[in-house]
């Protein structure tokens, strides 16, 4: 009432960050346009009112007069509101289509209602239309190149018979062909961003499956230097999972230590007696450890959740794991001076996850492409 959904509409559209869409909040739009609909029938109900009094209603300033124009007013602000939302949203939409490209990615289509999706493949429409009949890619170059033309060889296989925008080109296994810019840029920016993602994807699950150490922290009468060895110390103790797919995830990285430190391989009945978990369950302050080290317990379930399922997809899991663990360290030491630590591989893991997300990357190769110089590149 009196303006008040409107304005939360307002404020959660200005809770996210600049230039970014949130999903379209529906429940606090219709819940605005309902409490619309109650200003109005309360207008009425009051107009009514003074009518049957016999008072003249443009003239008369009695309660019932007042409590109208403040009814309306609330009204009016609510519809300001709702205009401001819809309007604010349509400009991030066809901002979009500059900056993301004239197909978006399935998870900003995600937080479009059916109307904006139509409304950014109308404006997408008139864009290639225009583009057609001028003959250039404006979605290309923020700067104009200085050569419309670049060299490209071709180190992979491509599916025969690509239509350019001016021929069809077969390429070839290390051929070598002139072509557009705007016509090459889209084949490698998603070569080089799918190469990028594999071999970044790849890296941080050997670091997380081989227990690469990246910090060092109190974990129940022990200390961890890994995510699985956290995770691990916590299913051992509270015995959630049974001990062999826990030894299982320890093994490689079982087999890493003992290959560094030159010693014989552990055996898999004695892998517990190897990372000393065979003393967990011995009663000690470690609640107090467990309680403040919940973000770094989190942020390692999150890592190891996304090493696996980087095998099919590369999730964001990882980079969030990797915040959290941050996180979680940076916090334990400023507040609490503890001995925990943070090791320089924990940075190249975060960096390794980051690089995992193929679309991030493309959008960095796009950015980064349009102030390089045309140099002969390939594909």
């Amino acid at each position: 009432m009196y303006g008040r959904k409107g304005y939360q509409l307002v404020k959660d559209f200005a809770s996210g960050e600049k230039g970014q869409l949130k999903p379209f909040n529906s429940k606090l739009f219709d819940e605005t346009i309902e409490e619309s609909r109650q200003n109005q029938r309360l207008i009425q109900s009051l107009m009514r009112k003074m009518e049957q009094e016999g008072l003249d209603v443009q003239n008369n300033r009695n309660a019932d007069y007042y409590g109208a124009l403040v009814h309306h007013l609330s009204l009016i602000r609510n519809k300001r509101c709702l205009m401001a939302y819809v309007h604010n949203r349509a400009d991030i939409v066809r901002d979009l289509g500059w900056r993301v490209g004239l197909e978006l990615p399935p998870e900003i289509q995600e937080k479009l209602t059916t109307l904006e999706k139509e409304y950014f493949k109308n404006h997408s429409a008139a864009i290639k239309s225009y583009m057609g009949k001028a003959g250039i890619d404006l979605n290309v170059d923020m700067v104009p190149p200085k050569d419309p033309y670049i060299k490209v060889r071709v180190v992979g296989d491509i599916d025969d018979g690509i239509v350019m925008s001016d021929k069809t080109t077969n390429f070839a296994r290390h051929s070598m062909h002139f072509l557009k810019r705007t016509d090459a840029e889209p084949y490698i920016a998603r070569k080089w961003a799918s190469t990028i993602s594999v071999v970044a994807s790849s890296l941080f699950a050997f670091i997380i499956v081989f227990q690469i150490p990246l910090f060092r922290v109190a974990c129940r009468n022990k200390t961890c230097e890994s995510p699985l060895e956290v995770i691990s110390s916590q299913l051992v103790e509270s015995e959630l999972v049974p001990s062999p797919l826990v030894k299982t995830l320890l093994y490689p990285g079982a087999i890493a230590k003992s290959l560094l430190r030159g010693s014989p391989l552990p055996s898999y009945h004695n892998l517990f007696h190897f990372y000393h978990f065979d003393h967990l369950n011995t009663p000690s302050s470690s609640d107090d450890d467990d309680i403040r080290h919940l973000e770094v317990f989190a942020g390692c379930c999150l890592c190891l959740l996304g090493a696996l399922l980087s095998i099919f997809k590369p999730r964001r899991l990882t980079f969030i794991g990797t915040l959290l663990i941050y996180w979680g360290l940076l916090r334990d030491i400023l507040l609490f001076n503890s001995s925990a630590r943070v090791f320089p591989t924990l940075f190249l893991a975060s960096l390794s996850a980051f690089l995992s997300i193929r679309s991030d990357v493309r959008k960095i190769i796009q950015c980064s492409s349009s102030t390089s110089k045309p140099l002969s590149k390939s594909l």
